[in-house]
This record gives C-alpha cells, sequence and structure tokens, in this order.
C-alpha cells in the first residue's frame, strides 16, 4: 500500500512537472503566432507538452565518448607537438578514448580525472606514453591505460582497472581499486602509502620510502616489497609476494592464508606476526623485533633475530633450518617440527614435548 502511494506520487509530481513545463513554453509562443496559424490554445499545450518532452530527453541522453589522438584530435588547451604535450589539466568524461600513435609525452599541469571505462593508449606498448602529472590522479572503474604515470599527488585507480606500465610519485598515497591489474611496479620516492585493493594483482615489484604498503586479501604481488626507510607492510588473508618482503623498520603483518615465496627480512626494528596457515618460500630474520608464527604456518628455511628479540611459534609449524636469537626468549608450540636447532644465547627457551627438533 506504502508502495502504491508513493508511486502515485511520483506519477503526480511527473504530471505537474509536465504541465509546468508545457505551459512555460506555450506562454512563449505569441498570440499572433498562433492566430496566423490557426492553433487552438489545447493544441499550443500539446505542442508545449511535446517540446517540454524532448528538452527533458535531451537533457538525460548520455554524453558521446570523445576520441582523442596524440597526434591529432587533441583535448581543449593542448599545446605542443613533436612528440611532446601539455595541459593545464584533464579531464576524460566515461568511455573517452586517448590513441597514441608514436612516442608521447604529455604533462597534466594541474588534476587529472578520468571517468569509468576510459580506455588510453590501450592497444600500444607503455614506453610510447608518458603520463606526468602535477597534481591529483583518479582514474574510474574499468578503465584500460598503457602509459608509465609519474605523479605528485595522490594516484587512485578504480575497481576493475587494468592499468600497463610503472607508477611513479613523490610524496602521496597510490590507491589501486579492487579487481584490478597493474602490469608494472609501483613506487613511492619520497613518503606515501601504497593500497592494493582485494583480488587484485601487481605483476612487478612495491617500493615505498617511508610509508605503508596494503595489499588486500587474496592479491598478488608477483615481484617483492620494499620499505627502504620506514613503514608497515600489511598483507590480508590469502595474499601472495611472489618474491622478498623487505622493511627497515616498519613491522609486518601476514594475515592467515597468506604467502611469501622470498624471504621476510627487517634490518633495524619492526615485529613480524603471521597469521594461521602462513607459508614463507625461504627464511625470517629481523634485527631487533619480535617474530611471531601462526599456527599450522610453514618457513622453507631459519628463523632468527639479530641483537633482541623474542620468538615465538604456535601449534603444528614447521620450520625448514634453525631458530636462533641472541637476546630474547624462545617460545615453541606444539606439534612443532623444526629441521635444525634451537638456541638463545640470552633468553629462556621454551619447546613443547610434543615438537620435533633435527639436531
Amino acid at each position: 500500500m506504502h508502495k502504491f502511494l508513493s508511486d502515485s506520487r511520483v506519477l503526480h509530481h511527473r504530471e505537474d512537472v509536465a504541465e509546468a513545463g508545457s505551459g512555460l513554453i506555450c506562454g512563449l509562443i505569441s498570440t499572433s503566432w498562433r492566430s496566423r496559424f490557426s492553433l487552438p490554445q489545447h493544441g499550443c499545450q500539446l505542442v508545449g507538452s511535446l517540446l517540454f518532452l524532448l528538452l527533458l530527453v535531451l537533457a538525460w541522453a548520455p554524453v558521446q565518448a570523445a576520441d582523442y589522438r596524440f597526434p591529432g584530435n587533441l583535448p581543449a588547451g593542448t599545446t605542443g607537438g613533436g612528440g611532446s604535450y601539455s595541459i593545464g589539466a584533464l579531464s576524460l568524461n566515461a568511455g573517452d578514448t586517448i590513441t597514441v600513435t608514436s612516442p608521447t609525452v604529455l604533462t597534466i599541469q594541474g588534476a587529472f580525472t578520468a571517468g569509468a571505462g576510459v580506455i588510453i593508449n590501450a592497444a600500444g606498448v607503455a614506453s610510447d606514453l608518458k603520463l606526468v602529472v602535477e597534481g591529483t590522479t583518479d582514474v574510474g572503474a574499468n578503465s584500460n591505460i598503457s602509459a608509465n604515470l609519474a605523479g605528485v599527488g595522490v594516484v587512485t585507480l578504480g575497481d576493475g582497472g587494468s592499468f600497463t606500465g610503472n607508477i611513479k610519485t613523490e610524496s602521496a598515497a597510490v590507491n589501486i581499486g579492487g579487481n584490478s591489474t597493474v602490469n608494472g611496479s609501483i613506487a613511492s620516492t619520497v613518503a606515501g602509502v601504497v593500497n592494493v585493493g582485494p583480488d587484485s594483482r601487481v605483476t612487478g615489484s612495491i617500493n615505498t620510502l617511508s610509508g605503508a604498503v596494503n595489499v588486500g586479501a587474496h592479491s598478488r604481488v608477483d615481484g617483492s616489497i620494499f620499505s627502504a626507510l620506514a613503514g608497515v607492510v600489511n598483507l590480508g588473508a590469502g595474499a601472495t609476494v611472489g618474491g622478498n618482503n623487505t622493511t627497515t623498520s616498519g613491522a609486518v603483518n601476514i594475515g592467515a592464508g597468506g604467502k611469501v615465496v622470498g624471504f621476510l627480512l627487517d634490518t633495524v626494528a619492526g615485529a613480524m606476526t603471521l597469521g594461521d596457515s602462513v607459508t614463507i618460500g625461504s627464511g625470517i630474520s629481523t634485527q631487533a623485533g619480535a617474530i611471531t608464527i601462526g599456527p599450522n604456518s610453514t618457513v622453507g628455511t631459519s628463523v632468527c633475530t639479530g641483537i633482541a628479540g623474542a620468538i615465538t611459534t604456535n601449534e603444528n609449524v614447521r620450520v625448514g633450518g634453525n631458530i636462533t636469537s641472541n637476546e630474547g626468549a624462545i617460545t615453541i608450540g606444539g606439534q612443532n617440527t623444526v629441521g635444525g636447532i634451537v638456541r638463545a644465547v640470552i633468553g629462556a627457551v621454551t619447546i613443547d614435548s610434543s615438537s620435533k627438533l633435527g639436531k
């Protein structure tokens, strides 16, 4: 009953709008014009209604996508030539395309915004188009871009997008939406968080100087993750890193079912925490940070802390090599299998009786 009343109100509202619009247009038709063509008043109202509806249709009609070409049909405000162009700001509507027929550098001196489904140099190679963005970059969902992007501001790629090429920013975040693919590497050269949404893939590496790296659940980074100065690395449940995961002084947290094919290394300070059923292909090493390994996890080689840091393994953990600490307690949970020795230079060592040691 409520829906019927609501629909009735909407219907009456539309009729009122149509009547008001037709009356306005009808009033614009002069009396002399009606008399000249013997158009009665109700005829005028009919014409007014039709014209008003036509205006509504035109107003609601989708904007036709533009097809820009370098060189050729350039976006309004673009200057330059010979493969080098600049524009104050670039705004692309949904579905717009940019085709590049020769190597091109496009400098955008403001913000770069693009609607959903934008296609930029999709049929070309990334090296043929360099985008230099001096403002923020915001690309809508389901877009397809082949370029190398160097930005100053925040770079955001919407869900379901495909970006072929490298993405680099100086001091701003890089946000990759869910179900997206970056066929290249991502780098933040000064400071900036890198966020990769769930079910996404980065075929290259992710490098930051002093910003966190957050990789969503079930996403994959084929290369390595490296935080050169300071920055936490968080891998969501089921996320995979094909290379190594290295930080200088930031914690590393790996969600349940996560996998790092290479090693985990922290060269200065930072705790490492592994969730349930995590797999590390090589070893885990920290200079001065605790290591906690979740139940049912596997470490291919050794686990060690250099200066200080406790090591704790939960139930049913398998470590292929040694577990050692210089100055920190070691606690081995039940049903563990350790291929080598377990030793602490300074610190208590506790080993569950159900666990097995290699040496």
